[in-house]
């Protein structure tokens, strides 16, 4: 009787492991599956947030999709892509965003099934003119507000870059800076600035540079208003890592 016993927990006990670490060792496989098929709609893991994926026993049980996949890119980072597997694929079941109307969420599900959500921008390089001058940078001070909290934030010192190589790699971005077609107007406030001074301590030129999720930069040479250029999401992320690593 205290062997049956003995044999029926460990019985439960292998069930209950097996329940646990199915959706843990099939969901690695399935977000690795998920990066996969991405790549084939031009959106790559530097261009991802996040993947998160969620099993349903309920789900399967009622028949409905036993796996729910969440995505999110940093060029969107506030809508959520929904996801599931089924048949050994990956399928796209649309946006999960109750905040915007039924065009907008229609346009982003059309770009994303049609490979181009992650494509870069679509406009014409900035002008070489504004990026020579840049070139004879020596030191980068970033500057940004102390706190957006208080009715008069004061802009301050958050680090200072003098290493050539990184001074290099920021004009390099600007370069591939795009002007975007058509009128691209948006006036949510830059998070930093980068002020770029040559050899002899004077002022070149002023990078606004807005957060990594919107993805834009333009130089106060080019306009200090609210106009932006586009950053890939690449050089975007780059930037931003430039900025936190060398800040205060």
């Amino acid at each position: 009787m205290k062997k049956k016993k003995i044999i029926i927990i460990g019985v439960l006990v292998a069930i209950i492991v097996a329940l646990i670490s199915y959706p843990l060792i099939r969901g690695a496989i399935i977000k690795k599956k998920t990066y996969e098929y991405l790549n084939t709609k031009e959106c790559y893991s530097k261009q991802i947030e996040s993947i998160k994926v969620k099993h349903s026993y309920l789900n399967l049980i009622l028949n409905y999709d036993e796996w729910n996949i969440e995505v999110k890119f940093h060029i969107d980072n506030n809508v959520k892509y929904d996801f599931t597997y089924k048949n050994k694929e990956i399928i796209f079941r649309g946006i999960n965003d109750s905040e915007n109307e039924k065009d907008y969420i229609q346009q982003k599900e059309d770009k994303f099934n049609n490979g181009e959500l992650c494509s870069p921008p679509e406009g014409t390089n900035i002008d070489t003119k504004i990026i020579e001058p840049m070139k004879s940078t020596s030191k980068i001070l970033i500057k940004g507000y102390s706190s957006f909290y208080i009715d008069e934030p004061e802009l301050i010192i958050k680090g200072t870059i003098t290493d050539k190589k990184v001074i290099d790699e920021i004009v390099e971005i600007m370069s591939e800076l795009i002007v975007p077609t058509g009128e691209y107007f948006n006036c949510d406030g830059n998070a930093h600035y980068l002020e770029m001074y040559n050899a002899d301590g004077k002022l070149i030129d002023t990078i606004f540079v807005w957060d990594k999720n919107q993805a834009a930069a333009i130089p106060k040479s080019v306009h200090s208003g609210c106009t932006k250029m586009s950053l890939t999401t690449k050089n975007a992320n780059e930037l931003h890592s430039i900025i936190t690593q060398n800040s205060n």
